[in-house]
């Protein structure tokens, strides 16, 4: 069983989101999971609250972006969890 940083309803929305196109380019669906460009976008957490994101997965991109100054974050269905984060089955 993996875990990942946030819900099965995250999951939905982020699928969503990828078919929207030009509103949020910054989110991409791969074969594994989703891949964000949060350094390529203003406010992105701001946005991802907007188009329903939990706030579990808006408190591991806040985190992801000031303590590892991360511009992009992958979602891997096969990579292991990040230490000292929450996750989900």
């Amino acid at each position: 069983m993996r875990y990942r940083p946030y819900g099965k309803q995250d999951t939905f929305t982020l699928k969503d989101i990828t078919s929207w196109g030009e509103s949020y380019p910054w989110v991409f669906d791969t074969t594994y999971g989703n891949i964000l460009d949060i350094g390529g976008v203003s406010y992105p957490l701001l946005k991802m609250k907007r188009a329903g994101l939990s706030k579990s997965l808006r408190k591991f991109v806040f985190h992801m972006q000031r303590k590892h100054k991360a511009n992009y974050i992958h979602f891997d269905c096969d990579a292991n969890p990040v230490a000292g984060e929450d996750t989900f089955d």
